[in-house]
Parts: structure tokens; sequence; C-alpha cells
């Protein structure tokens, strides 16, 4: 089995980190995609290092690098997580708008009819969003 992982900048960074340390003890390949602000969240709301993290998962790809495996559907996985999955990156997801590797390898996860986890911890509670 092979799970990709996406991180992003919400707080609750522990869960991904936690997904990627039971998927691996589950023998459960990785492909790990961390956001800029992912990274910052880990340092700040965790024990954990950027590298420490990084070696949870058999492969990694940068946000930006858009030709990654990730990227196609044919690089095969059996599903795709987001934890935790931030309200832009949900936004990008819902729109199809992919200006990062989390969001196309998300779009890409939806395209292929494979499973698809986000892991949201806010809800929108803004004016705009229940507008009328």
């Amino acid at each position: 089995m092979k799970i990709l992982v996406g991180m992003t900048g919400s707080t609750g960074a522990i869960y991904g980190i936690r997904l990627l340390e039971e998927l691996s003890r589950l023998g459960v390949k990785t492909h790990l995609v961390m956001s800029e602000w992912a990274a910052k969240c880990i340092a700040m709301e965790t024990k954990h290092t950027i590298q420490q993290v990084r070696s949870l998962a058999d492969e990694v790809s940068g946000e930006r690098d858009m030709a990654s495996s990730v990227s196609s559907g044919t690089h095969k996985t059996d599903g795709m997580a987001i934890a935790p999955c931030s309200m832009k990156t949900l936004s990008a997801i819902a729109n199809g708008y992919d200006d990062t590797l989390i969001a196309r390898a998300a779009g890409v996860t939806i395209k292929e009819s494979r499973k698809l986890v986000r892991y949201t911890l806010r809800t929108c509670s803004s004016s705009r969003a229940s507008a009328s």
C-alpha cells in the first residue's frame, strides 16, 4: 500500500506527524509533500524538527515541485491524506486551483477516483462565507 501525505499550514501539525508515524508502523509506504507553512507550524507547535518529520516518509517532494511524479495520475497510490488541511488548501482543491503540489496531487487523486481524506480543524466562520 502507498499513501500520499500532504501537510499544510493549519494548526494541528501533530496530526500529520502521527499519521506518518502510524503508517510507517503499519508498513505503509508514504510520499510526503509539506508546505512552507506546515514546516513553520511544526517548529512552533511541536518538538519535532523538519528533518525528523521528513524522515518518517519513504519519499518527499517540495510543495512547488510541480514536476514531481505525484502531480500525474500515472503515479499510482492507494489514496491521499492531507493532515492538517488548511482552509486555503481545501478551497484550492474544491475550485481546481492547483497552485501547489498538494492541491495538484489532491486534484489528481479525485480525478483518478482514489480516496482523499482531509483533516480540517477549523470551519470558516467569516461573514463572507455565510452571506447568501
